[in-house]
């Protein structure tokens, strides 16, 4: 070996060895999933409560999920997998639920989670409190305690699409302690605001205009999660403040419902962030105008809709608006919903014809060249309000309808939408998983404010019916004609403008993985890791096993988007596995200090001998 030779050697040997601490670590966070970390989400405003059965609104949701379980999880596909119950049995006609529950779970206080705790809930809270309370009182829901680990769920008529919605915090999915709620004024009990559940995170800390910590839950009933120390809401109202504290690392993640489409190319372009779409699908999000149809109204008017249908163009408000980022839509599901059809009367974008409608209408242009005028009142719910009204300004004045857009603070925004004093609107709304359930809100009777959001007073008893028979129909084929027929008669009677439907992506550091883990946008952050966090010494894995089994009863676990219903039975093993610990960097470095110094010698043998 020459001297160039070995001095190459060495340089390699060295190289080698420095490159074994880094390679260590970017393979133990390319191989497994590693403990520690705090984790930091932005959030929008305090919470009115941390209770998510009690609201409709994202901030309670996120507020209540990392502290609490449902009886079973939704997997992006929106399957219902096992939680807090390990397996249940389905009827035949929908009208019976039996969950098997987990065994030795306990509340973050040390008491043990019982059948008890989930009737409590159902029938305390969902029934009577929850915003679906008048869903469950219509089916006829009684929960029943079999024995300390069974509970039956029944109801007085099909229901097949309840799975789908316990894994929703505000349908009753967060399964609430009897022991420290009973017996209380439930919306006054001060566990709203630190609330003890069964889940990965126990509630620790709320400054109110701060932040909301919660700290890893040790006895968490799935073994080796969580892999966070911490979590921490920050609360930031702030829109632009929100995106650069993301930007700076001072946040780790902003949920899609906080996040507008504007930004989603400025987010795209950050190496230090993932923008990730898909994972909202049980939401189907999306913006449209409602019509005021109160008697005396002008919008009360069939013509006068439809001629305001036709005067928007609608590709350029998505094209504004949403940069692009949303898809345009002519009825009230979003595209990627389970029972979303196209084939509903789409009104072109024809401004001529809608001047004539006006005309037959009875609503002449004035000496100003004014039809008629009407208000649009907004707020920031939705974000995009304001600038969809300066849109229809613009184009409603090419047809002579003048347009007084007035926006408002939240609290008067919503005084005003109650009192129905206004003539369009703009809105946001869930439309998934199921239709049938979710337009309700929006376009039944049943749901005139204040007992839902139907704001518009829409009535239409052919609709009513269509709500009722899709909701308990259980061939999966004829309930989607039945869903689709009632997109169909909501659109005839154009209730609203259906503008885009925007998806909601997640914008989070590359510093933790797995950040995603639920369908309906609120995360419950078991599974989240931090990159430069640290392998357990010994590590239990949860292993969960779907096997065949013979049933006598008429058995299902059904799923939601199939039509097929399969029989299955869910068991769990805990295996103990011994995992080598990674070399130290310190042992690394003394490694090659010796490894150099050896080299070192070496060479000063090699270079005398040459001499002599």
């Amino acid at each position: 070996m020459n001297r160039r030779g070995f001095l190459k050697s060495v340089s390699a040997a060295a190289l080698s060895v420095s490159a074994l601490s880094y390679l260590d670590r970017f393979a133990l966070a390319q191989a497994e999933s590693l403990y520690g970390g705090t984790f930091i989400m932005a959030l929008a405003s305090d919470p009115a409560t941390m209770t998510p059965n009690l609201s409709t609104g994202w901030v309670p949701q996120q507020c209540g999920w990392p502290v609490y379980s449902s009886l079973i999880n939704l997997d992006p596909a929106l399957n219902p997998k096992p939680n807090l119950a390990e397996s249940w049995t389905v009827s035949d006609d929908f009208k019976r639920f039996v969950f098997q529950l987990r065994r030795n779970v306990r509340w973050h206080d040390g008491k043990p989670f019982t059948a008890a705790d989930v009737v409590f809930t159902f029938e305390e809270v969902n029934k009577k409190l929850s915003p679906f309370s008048a869903t469950y009182r219509s089916f006829g829901l009684t929960a029943t305690a079999l024995d300390n680990y069974t509970v039956e769920i029944k109801f007085d008529k099909p229901f097949p699409s309840f799975l789908t919605y316990i894994d929703l915090p505000y349908y009753g999915g967060a399964i609430l302690p009897k022991h420290l709620w009973e017996g209380t004024d439930i919306s006054r009990n001060p566990y709203n605001f630190r609330p003890v559940g069964t889940g990965p995170f126990v509630f620790k800390e709320y400054v109110s205009g701060n932040y909301i910590m919660y700290e890893r839950n040790n006895n968490y009933f799935k073994t080796g999660l969580p892999y966070l120390e911490k979590f921490i809401l920050k609360i930031i109202p702030d829109y632009e403040g929100r995106i650069l504290a993301l930007e700076r690392g001072e946040v780790d993640a902003i949920i899609g419902v906080d996040l507008l489409s504007k930004d989603y190319d400025r987010l795209r372009r950050n190496t230090n962030l993932t923008l990730s779409f898909g994972y909202d699908r049980a939401i189907g999000g999306i913006r449209h105008v409602f019509f005021n149809m109160r008697p005396g109204r002008p919008t009360a008017n069939l013509k006068v809709r439809e001629a305001l249908t036709m005067a928007v163009d609608k590709q350029q408000i998505n094209r504004l608006i949403t940069l692009g980022e949303g898809t345009v839509i002519n009825g009230p599901v979003a595209p990627d919903v389970p029972y979303f059809t196209s084939d509903v009367p789409v009104l072109p974008y024809d401004p001529q014809r809608a001047e004539a409608l006006l005309e037959e209408a009875g609503f002449r242009k004035g000496p100003d060249g004014v039809r008629l005028t009407l208000s649009l009142v907004t707020s920031t719910i939705p974000s995009e309000g304001r600038k969809i009204g300066e849109l229809l300004t613009e184009m409603y004045a090419r047809i002579g309808v003048r347009l007084n857009v007035e926006f408002l603070e939240v609290p008067a925004w919503r005084t005003k939408r109650d009192a129905g004093d206004w003539d369009l609107m703009p809105f946001q709304a869930l439309t998934g998983p199921d239709p049938a359930f979710t337009l309700v809100e929006q376009y039944s009777k049943t749901a005139f404010r204040p007992v839902g959001f139907n704001i518009s007073a829409y009535a239409n008893d052919e609709v009513e019916e269509l709500f009722t028979r899709s909701q308990t129909e259980t061939n999966p084929v004829n309930k989607k004609d039945l869903v689709a027929q009632l997109q169909r008669k909501i659109v005839e009677d154009r209730v609203a403008i259906w503008l885009y439907h925007i998806p909601q992506p997640n914008a989070v550091s590359r510093k933790f993985r797995d950040f995603n883990n639920g369908p309906w946008g609120h995360q419950n952050l078991e599974g989240v890791w931090w990159i430069e966090g640290k392998p357990a010494g010994r590590e239990t894995v949860l292993t969960t096993i779907t096997a065949p089994v013979t049933i006598t009863a008429p058995t299902t676990i059904v799923s939601p988007t199939v039509q097929t219903r399969v029989v299955t039975q869910v068991v769990e093993r805990t295996a103990t596995v011994e995992r080598p610990a990674p070399l130290d960097n310190t042992i690394i470095l003394v490694a090659g200090g010796v490894t150099v110094a050896a080299a070192a010698m070496a060479y000063l043998v090699y270079r005398r001998r040459k001499t002599s």
